[in-house]
């Protein structure tokens, strides 16, 4: 199954930058039925907590019988809010918590941040994988500028067992971190790509 969706848009703040991401993607892969989630990066916040809503209720009206195979439902997404690159530039992390923190001359500036949600919808006992993907590269709309995106760590490590009765849904929170330049290196604007996380049912 696959659902994709792709956001623009354009910057509204001087020598501030937005981010956002979204695109999903989810693949049952052979015996071990592996459910790959992929984002890509956009701006809207509002447009994104639409379609998160609209997923939910898909989720909650999956039918019986219970879950004996991976299902994965994006809830939240990771959105590192709005921010100023200073002098030098640094980083900026969104823990799993959805805590917000930087480093360097980043300046942190307007809300809107939290960290990714996702549902494992599956029977309880059952062992389940994560894993992250590689450092991926964000390149502003419009071209000018790139930064680079770590996702995670998540709220339940490396790996979990499903324990959750009825509907059957395990929420597990990821954050992520943002490499950012300094204005010349990323100037005020939309950067947008993608990243993975891999869930394995074992």
């Amino acid at each position: 199954m696959t659902y994709s969706q792709t956001l623009t848009n354009s910057q509204a703040l001087t020598n501030t930058t937005k981010i956002n991401k979204r695109k999903l993607v989810l693949n049952n892969q052979h015996k071990n039925k592996v459910a790959l989630i992929r984002r890509s990066l956009g701006l809207w916040l509002f447009v994104l907590v639409v379609f998160f809503g609209n997923g939910l209720t898909q989720a909650q009206n999956t039918p019986f019988p219970p879950p004996n195979q991976i299902q994965v439902f994006g809830m939240q997404e990771l959105n590192f809010g709005s921010l100023s690159t200073g002098a030098s530039g640094g980083s900026v992390v969104i823990n799993h918590t959805g805590s917000r923190s930087s480093t360097g001359s980043v300046i942190l500036m307007g809300g809107g941040y939290n960290q990714a949600i996702f549902e494992i919808k599956l029977i309880p006992g059952r062992l389940v994988q994560i894993i992250m993907g590689p450092q991926v590269q964000l390149n502003r709309i419009g071209g000018g500028g790139s930064m680079n995106m770590q996702v995670g760590p998540s709220d339940k490590g490396t790996s979990f067992v499903t324990n959750s009765g009825h509907p059957f849904y395990n929420p597990v929170q990821v954050g992520g971190t943002l490499y950012v330049g300094n204005s010349t290196a990323n100037p005020a604007g939309a950067y947008e790509g993608q990243f993975s996380v891999t869930f394995i049912q074992e």
